[in-house]
């Protein structure tokens, strides 16, 4: 049976690999966004938590009841407009309603009044609406002089199609409210009470969770790292060494990649829960230099011929980097690692040697998050107390000699599996 299974995919390697990739595909864009908590539907305010509720990624929640009200305000101030037939009848200058009743809703506004017969005219503003007259009003006044034979009639008219119209603008004009929640960041803390905050940040992590399963986001992940993955192997195959890659070792890259995915999430977890016992404040990007992402790139220089971990090296760097939905920066920081990784550890032969390595990486570590920092202009270095700039740069240090250790736990399991 075996030796049929391999025949069939000898036969149909094109068709065994693009399975392959899109397999590899589900299971990364799975990786990436897979939640690992539920949130109850049944939450009230004040209410105490059960649990520690944290945001197992970046969102972008919609504050709908705040955002409501500013819609409502814009649609009430929106002031209304009145159109004015300055020829119908002769009436001189007098504005006239069929009753006042029209005029009593915009009393604080005013009303804007628009000339028919020159629509290039700006509107004219009028808040005193006690000028206006009603034609009741206007039937009682010798003043005004109607032409013979002619029965007085209002002029002015309540546009009520635009201002239906000017309101729906003035409704969409208004940005949303975005309650804006990091990865990793606490929500509420076990015993605490709920509270209307707190509401409105889980049923929208709750709603974009339900939304997102099987629709826009999984099948936009799904498809970047198919595609992704199509051009890394295109490329490869056609580069001028013409080295082929087993399906076994892609296997081990695609392995790879999913567990220091699911090992950077884990970590972000932990760094959040950490962070609390700090006696100091530090953001949650502070401790993902820490993160040994350069460890995957180790190990796969130490399965795989070099030309093959380079090749890796920028696709690892890449993911992690969208894991953490962070800009260029941590990109190139974990490239730089990874890159250097590969160099390092190269002909290393004893556990101490790959130790030695991860101290050089710590350095290079710290010596890349300072020039990345600078290179954005983003000072946060200098403007950190000494203590505080001290764990920062010890974080991105440690990141070395963690790396070290996973490549030590995991080399000889990845390097059993490749031999069997």
């Amino acid at each position: 049976m075996k030796e049929k299974i391999l025949e069939f995919i000898e036969k149909n390697k094109f068709w065994t690999r693009v399975v392959g990739i899109l397999l590899f595909s589900f299971l990364t864009s799975f990786a990436m966004n897979v939640t690992w908590s539920e949130i109850p539907s049944d939450l009230e305010v004040g209410k105490i938590a059960r649990q520690d509720y944290h945001a197992d990624k970046d969102y972008e929640i919609i504050d709908h009841e705040e955002t409501d009200k500013l819609k409502d305000q814009a649609v009430e101030d929106v002031i209304p407009v009145f159109d004015w037939d300055e020829d119908l009848e002769d009436l001189l200058d007098e504005k006239i309603v069929e009753s006042r009743s029209v005029l009593e809703p915009w009393q604080k506004t005013g009303i804007l009044i628009r000339n028919i017969h020159d629509l290039n005219k700006p509107k004219i503003l009028i808040k005193d609406l006690d000028s206006i007259l009603s034609l009741e009003e206007a039937r009682k006044m010798k003043r005004i002089k109607v032409g013979n034979n002619q029965e007085l009639r209002a002029n002015l008219f309540f546009n009520e199609d635009e201002y239906q119209e000017m309101q729906d603008k003035a409704a969409d004009s208004v940005m949303p409210i975005i309650i804006k929640v990091q990865a990793g960041e606490s929500i509420i803390r076990n015993g605490d009470r709920f509270e209307a905050r707190h509401l409105k940040i889980l049923n929208g992590i709750r709603e974009e969770r339900e939304l997102f399963f099987g629709k826009s986001r999984t099948f936009g992940s799904f498809f970047f790292v198919s595609l992704f993955i199509g051009i890394f192997l295109f490329v490869f195959e056609k580069t001028s060494f013409k080295m082929r890659l087993k399906d076994k070792d892609l296997a081990f890259l695609g392995t790879l990649l999913i567990l220091f995915i699911v090992l950077e999430r884990s970590s972000i977890i932990i760094s959040n829960s950490t962070r609390g016992f700090l006696p100091f404040s530090m953001s949650l990007s502070d401790f993902y230099p820490a993160i040994p992402i350069a460890a995957a790139a180790m190990i796969a220089r130490l399965m795989l011929p070099v030309p093959v971990a380079l090749f890796f090296a920028p696709i690892l760097a890449a993911f992690a980097s969208l894991v953490l939905q962070s800009d260029l920066s941590m990109m190139l920081y974990y490239l730089s690692g990874g890159m250097m990784g590969i160099c390092w550890v190269k002909g290393v032969k004893t556990r101490s040697q790959i130790l030695k390595v991860g101290l050089w990486l710590g350095g290079l570590n710290v010596l890349s998050l300072s020039a990345i920092d600078f290179f954005y202009m983003n000072s946060s270095l200098s403007l950190m107390s000494p203590l505080e700039l001290g764990m920062k740069l010890l974080f991105a240090f440690l990141g070395g000699p963690l790396a070290s250790i996973f490549v030590l736990i995991l080399s000889p399991i990845f390097e059993n599996l490749l031999i069997t």
